[in-house]
């Protein structure tokens, strides 16, 4: 009997959330992202990481990154024309002003297969005007301690943590 109460509960909560025969939710102003006419929005729908810092959010997209200030009214987009490494970003971060990407893209390792690699890490230390790339950090060939990474490909950074003294991926 409890386990009908606790679905009918469920059901008369959907039902009442849904809009009215519509079969879908009811979006909620308070939280909606508006889009103006002169907004292009972030560079990609497909989000891999949202990072917020005073007013700005940045959005680490498939295309790239963007960011707005003024809650999606307009939009700034960096890419690998900007300064980011190729690809989408993947990761972000940001400590003491300085902000840190992580990009990855595909890459074409024998004709009609495409594996994923690691396009490096980006950095910025004015708030996005000039971006400096260092390539997908790699293991020496030599090492003996572990079995070492010596390719971009397949290695890819998926998050970036920051300290005082280190970047952490």
């Amino acid at each position: 009997m409890k386990l009908f109460s606790i679905r009918c509960i469920l059901w008369l909560t959907v039902i009442g959330i849904a809009g009215e025969g519509s079969g879908q939710l009811v979006k909620s102003e308070h939280f909606w992202l508006g889009v103006s006419s002169t907004a292009f929005g972030p560079t990609s729908n497909a989000i891999n990481d949202i990072l917020v810092v005073g007013d700005d959010v940045w959005f680490a997209a498939g295309g790239g990154l963007s960011r707005t200030g003024d809650n999606g009214e307009t939009w700034m987009s960096y890419t690998h024309a900007d300064g980011l490494g190729k690809g989408g970003v993947s990761a972000i971060d940001e400590r003491n002003g300085v902000i840190w990407v992580a990009t990855a893209f595909d890459t074409v390792v024998v004709e009609g297969e495409t594996l994923p690699a690691g396009g490096g890490l980006s950095y910025s230390t004015d708030d996005g005007e000039t971006w400096h790339w260092i390539p997908q950090p790699v293991d020496s060939r030599d090492e003996m301690a572990y079995s070492p990474t010596t390719t971009n490909v397949q290695n890819l950074t998926y998050d970036i943590a920051l300290t005082d003294s280190a970047v952490w991926i």
